[in-house]
């Protein structure tokens, strides 16, 4: 529960599987200290190190940037990204004369909706994203 609605939402999934990997591994060197498995528990926390430290951080924004990459080619500019327990948003937004032309937004590789310049002047995606974005959205469109 803790991992769905705090860790993912505000650190993203990369970021809270290191994390948990990290508390795991110092729960296991906690309880492998006290046994006679002294020499080994420190040889793997050794290894855990170095995995650690060899580890691709930051692979996953290359990886969101690349899902976003065909919906940027009008000129929309990345606003927000939010992790969830199953999908990532990404919010896009393209500006005109100064101002909010259309939002879109990005979930999974697929652009999910976008709010194209019909008849109306301000960005509809206040309205669509408000419930997931929250009031930075509906200030920025």
């Amino acid at each position: 529960m803790l991992a769905g609605f705090v860790f993912l939402p505000h650190f993203g999934f990369q970021t809270s599987l290191i994390a948990s990997g990290v508390l795991y591994a110092l729960l296991a060197f906690l309880v492998g200290m006290r046994d006679r498995l002294r020499i080994l528990t420190i040889a793997l926390g050794a290894l855990f190190v170095l995995i650690l430290s060899i580890f691709p951080h930051h692979r996953d924004q290359l990886h969101f940037a690349n899902a976003r990459r065909p919906y940027e080619q009008d000129g929309s500019n990345f606003v927000r990204k939010i992790e969830g327990t199953a999908d990532t948003f990404q919010l896009l937004r393209r500006d005109l004369a100064a101002g909010p032309y259309y939002c879109r937004l990005v979930t999974n590789s697929y652009s999910m909706s976008a709010t194209q310049h019909a008849a109306s002047v301000t960005c509809g995606c206040s309205s669509i994203c408000h419930w997931r974005f929250g009031r930075k959205v509906r200030r920025l469109c």
